[in-house]
């Protein structure tokens, strides 16, 4: 078992992995954001000895871009294998578990719900904005029929 430990790294010696399975949309980066600069920067991202980033990508890019210079990182006790490098970057960006949906319906008011980063559609929220949308015609290709 790989042993981890904490290292303060500069920010400019680590690179991201060119295989990072994980995006942000705008309003996921500004609810991180928003998280940050609450609560600071309590999940420490993990890094290879070498210093390329397994987890934490958007956490160092958002910190990067408020100017901060260093942080604590999450460094293996060894070298990684690249097998180990791939399955730790897919299982730290794979979601797991479920939302107990009772919990959060009756534990925690919908407006904190969704200002903590929940969509209206996350919590299946009829907020009416597509009944506004006009809908989109079926086009068809003229040479073979496929409906657009």
């Amino acid at each position: 078992m790989i042993k981890w430990h904490l290292e303060t790294r500069l920010i400019k010696d680590l690179s991201p992995h060119p295989s990072n399975p994980r995006k942000l949309t705008k309003e996921q980066h500004a609810q991180l954001k928003s998280s940050l600069d609450k609560f600071g920067l309590i999940d420490k991202p993990i890094i290879t000895i070498e210093g390329q980033i397994l987890g934490g990508h958007q956490r160092i890019r958002i910190l990067k871009e408020e100017g901060v210079k260093e942080l604590e990182c999450w460094v293996p006790d060894r070298e990684m294998t690249e097998h180990e490098i791939d399955e730790l970057l897919v299982r730290l960006n794979k979601n797991t578990g479920e939302w107990d949906w009772d919990t959060l319906g009756n534990e925690w008011e919908v407006t904190d719900l969704l200002d903590w980063g929940f969509s209206a559609d996350d919590l299946h929220i009829d907020t009416g904005e597509d009944d506004d949308k006009p809908k989109k015609k079926e086009k068809e290709c003229p040479h073979c029929g496929e409906k657009l």
